[in-house]
This record gives structure tokens, sequence and C-alpha cells, in this order.
């Protein structure tokens, strides 16, 4: 059993900043440099000691910063390869910067290959890229040029409950996708309220949790009959997070419940690690709390786990970053 404790909560102001210094969704690369993104003002930048390193996007950031100017809209996603390169998911575009060696690469034009949008792109143990569209139901594997090896799904929505190949899976709107420690690629089936893995080597997609329908109900059982939040009202229903350790245990942004839920995967149960689905309030998180069940995530976006440490956006403002408690977990 693995044991969290809060280790910090920062407090953003509208503009998604920190005094001013740095955007609040996080992600680190192969080589776990970590890198921020403000998707609002079309920008990413690297991280070292807290401060920014380089910057890449429309327009300069700050005159004493080194910077990339890219076409750069709306960046999602950051994924790094063992090259010491990372990819960058923008609106449009997916760009691969080498910044030691001061150059950039357009990776693909979305346009181009008739994609309806880009949700996250991350590399495999092969440096492939996968990408997944948002309203396109699809995900893609391109090798590292961009080429597409292969497409999966229908371009509409669908589902299966059981096991599925590359030409016959279906998904609905799909937010996430991130690789495993195993190699596989775990996909966040966001409207089909659903967890599915790409199993490379067999080429079929299995589930991993989720029944297909809303709600909020599982923690304790199998992964397989848990529900995740739904909320018909807003654009973006069912959950928009998802991450994994060193182990492989999933981390699911149950975003409609307002929750984080972990599904170990030694077990293949699901809990609850932090949140309060009853919350209403939206106002920001007392950046002392250290109760897991009354942090307020309102709206769970864009997680990351790194080094034993989960990062948790919540999209209206704070970064809650949890920590597992390793002396806890050494007792048991």
């Amino acid at each position: 059993m693995i044991n969290w404790r809060v280790h910090k909560i920062i407090n953003f102001g509208e503009q998604h900043r920190y005094q001013g210094e740095f955007a609040h969704v996080s992600f680190h690369d192969f080589y776990g440099r970590q890198y921020t993104i403000d998707y609002d003002n079309h920008w990413i930048g690297c991280l070292e000691n807290g401060r920014l390193s380089w910057t890449a996007g429309r327009s300069r950031v700050a005159e004493d910063i080194k910077h990339f100017t890219l076409n750069l809209t709306e960046p999602k996603y950051v994924s790094g390869a063992q090259d010491g390169s990372v990819i960058i998911a923008g609106e449009r575009y997916i760009y691969r910067v080498f910044a030691e060696q001061q150059r950039t690469e357009v990776v693909l034009d979305k346009d181009e290959l008739g994609m309806a949008d880009i949700g996250n792109c991350v590399y495999d143990d092969d440096s492939n890229i996968w990408i997944n569209e948002v309203t396109g139901c699809r995900v893609w594997q391109l090798d590292y040029y961009g080429r597409v090896l292969h497409r999966l799904g229908q371009g509409k929505p669908g589902f299966q409950l059981e096991d599925a190949d590359y030409d016959q899976v279906a998904f609905n709107w799909i937010y996430d996708l991130r690789k495993g420690t195993d190699g596989n690629i775990y996909v966040l089936d966001s409207k089909n309220y659903a967890v599915r893995m790409i199993d490379i080597n067999r080429r079929v997609v299995k589930l991993v949790s989720g029944t297909g329908r809303s709600g909020y109900s599982g923690d304790g059982g199998n992964a397989l009959d848990a529900t995740y939040g739904g909320n018909e009202g807003t654009h973006f229903d069912g959950p928009w997070a998802l991450s994994l350790d060193e182990e492989n245990n999933i981390f699911i942004g149950d975003t409609q419940n307002h929750v984080v839920r972990m599904i170990h995967r030694g077990t293949n149960t699901i809990s609850t690690i932090a949140g309060d689905s009853s919350i209403t309030s939206q106002s920001p998180n007392n950046p002392h709390e250290t109760d897991l069940f009354k942090l307020k995530l309102n709206l769970i976006c864009s997680m990351n786990y790194h080094k034993n440490r989960l990062f948790i956006p919540e999209w209206e403002g704070d970064l809650v970053v949890l920590e597992k408690n390793l002396t806890m977990v050494g007792r048991l």
C-alpha cells in the first residue's frame, strides 16, 4: 500500500503565473528536467533550480533568457527523448526542440495529416511518437521523423469492453495518453469514462478500468468495475488527466468528481487518494492544508508524476504536489 502526503500547494493568479515567473502546468522530460506551460500566452519554458533557463513560443518571455521563436499556439504537453530533445504539442503543430544545439524542427502539421486536433504527444521506448486526437477519437503512432505508422480509432465515438485490434478499436474523446514503464501506451478514453492500454507488441487495445458509464464508484474493488465522473452539461466531459509512476501504478484526474484516483497495478484495485467530491467552492486551497481529502480540486488537468511526487494542476489556479510517504511505506 502507498501512502501519500501533501508536499506543496502553490496558489497562482488569474494568469496562472506564480510571482510573475512561471506557469502552473508542469512536466518532466526523460532526464528529469522540468518544464512549465503557459497555455493562454502560448509559450513553454524549461525550469532549472526553480527559474527559467530557456523558453519557446511566439514571443520572448524575458530579455535575459534564451528563446526559440516558434509559431506555437495553445501548448498542451511536453515529452522528452533519450537524445535530449523535447517535443511540444501545440494547437496545429508538434515541434521538436534541441536546446543544447539551439535548433528546432517541425515534426508534424495536423492539417496536412488530416487530424481533427492534437492532444498529448509522447515517445515510446523505440522513440516513436504517439499522439491522441481529442474530438477526432483517434490515436496515431508516428516514427521519430513524423511518418505515420498506425492510426487507431474510427474517427467517431465508439467503445469496446473486450480487447480490440488496431483496425477495430474505437474511442470517444481522448484527453490524455502516457507511456507506462512496461513500454505500452495508456489512453484516457474520457467520454467513455475509461482507461485503456495499447499493447504495442500484440497490437491490441485492452480495457484497464471503467464500464463505459459515468459515476463515482469502485473504490476498494477491481478497477474494471470503477466509474468516473460525468457532467453532460460541460463540453469536456469525463476525466481530464492521466499519469503513471515507476511501478506502473496509474493516476486518473477524475475531474468531474474533483478527486484523484489511483489504480494499484499489483492488485488492479482502485482508490481515491486525494480530493473532496462534495466541494462547491472554487476558492483557492489553503497553502498550509495537509488533509488529502480536504483539497479543493475543482478542475484537475495535465497531471505529471516524477520521483515520488504527483503534480496536480487545478485549472482554476492552484498547483498541488503530493509526495509518497516513503517512511510510512517502509513500515508496511
